[in-house]
This record gives structure tokens, C-alpha cells and sequence, in this order.
């Protein structure tokens, strides 16, 4: 059940954040309500695998969708589901969608 709440937040955060202007508050208030359910998850020894921007980890991530030619690494633009570590092992891959990495300097 735990999890179950989790991902709905998950969802519930991702459809806000998708919105045009979205007041800095609610971000905030979105964080620290993360901040406390990671820390909530880590007391069972469980790390919800949802962050974008990092560079793609098979072992993490299911690609669903990525550039059709690429020429280097790639990197999560979005999490359609999330997934979990237990103990520091995968339980679950997040599925994720990918993407090139912005240039350094422009």
C-alpha cells in the first residue's frame, strides 16, 4: 500500500508540474512533500527511481522512447513510471523516455 501511495503522488506531481506556470510555492511544497516521503522510503530500505536529467542506466531504466539517431549518451527527459530500489538493488526499472543531453555552452 505504501507504494501504491507513492506512485499516486508521483502522478498527482507529475500532471501539476506538465502545467503552463506553475507557481514556485506549489514546486517547493511539491519537494518537500518528496523530501519527506523519501525519507519515509529509506526507513524500509526502498529509493523511488524517478529523477530526469540523469544519463541513462539500463540497469535502472526501461527505455519506452528515445531520438531515433543518436550519436552519444543519452539522458531521462521524463519518468512515465517510476520504479524502486530495495536494499539497493532494482525491484522495479522506472520506464522512461530519452533524449540528448543539451550542449555544454549554449
Amino acid at each position: 500500500p505504501l507504494l501504491e501511495i507513492i506512485e499516486s503522488f508521483f502522478y498527482f506531481d507529475s500532471s501539476l508540474r506538465d502545467l503552463p506556470d506553475l507557481p514556485m510555492i506549489q514546486i517547493e511544497a511539491a519537494e518537500l512533500v518528496w523530501r519527506k516521503l523519501d525519507s519515509l522510503l529509506s526507513g524500509f530500505n526502498l529509493e523511488i527511481i524517478r529523477q530526469t536529467g540523469s544519463f541513462f542506466d539500463p540497469r535502472l531504466h526501461e527505455a519506452v522512447e528515445k531520438p531515433p539517431e543518436t550519436t552519444g549518451r543519452l539522458i531521462v527527459t521524463r519518468i512515465l513510471r517510476p520504479g524502486y530500489l530495495y536494499r539497493g538493488q532494482v525491484a522495479r526499472a522506472a520506464k522512461v523516455i530519452l533524449g540528448e543531453p543539451p550542449e555544454m555552452g549554449k
